[in-house]
């Protein structure tokens, strides 16, 4: 008789472990499923934040050598540095609304002259 409750009681533990294996495959099956989905996610984001950072980066011009540089000079000032420069030497008409944002990069050091960045207002095509 006690060959038959030892055997009943592997028989249990033996279904036991094999429904935990079960469970814990179905359990792995999902989490794989689900990091499958996330790294899917991630690679549409990466690709969403690349786009978007390239598109903002179009309106963008870099002026270096610009000199007249002043410790916390303004905004407009720097706005209307760069239109002047862009109408005299390129030649461009341009005025100062088609400009976003324009200001000098960099800490200011006496005697050396930062870059300008401006960020224009829209994309300007050779064709306009």
């Amino acid at each position: 008789m006690s060959t038959f409750v030892t055997n009943a009681k592997n028989e249990n533990r033996d279904s036991s472990r094999i429904s935990i294996e079960k469970r814990l495959e179905e359990i792995l099956k999902s989490q794989n499923a689900a990091l499958e989905n996330k790294q899917q996610c991630d690679i549409i984001n990466h690709e969403y934040a690349n786009n978007t950072e390239q598109y903002s980066r179009r309106n963008n011009i870099r002026i270096a050598g610009v000199p007249e540089d002043q410790d916390r000079q303004s905004s407009v000032s720097v706005t209307q540095k760069f239109v002047t420069l862009v109408n005299s030497h390129l030649g461009i008409p341009i005025q100062p609304y088609d400009v976003d944002i324009a200001h000098r990069l960099g800490k200011f050091r006496p005697n050396s002259n930062r870059t300008l960045r401006n960020s224009m207002q829209r994309y300007w095509h050779p064709c306009d």
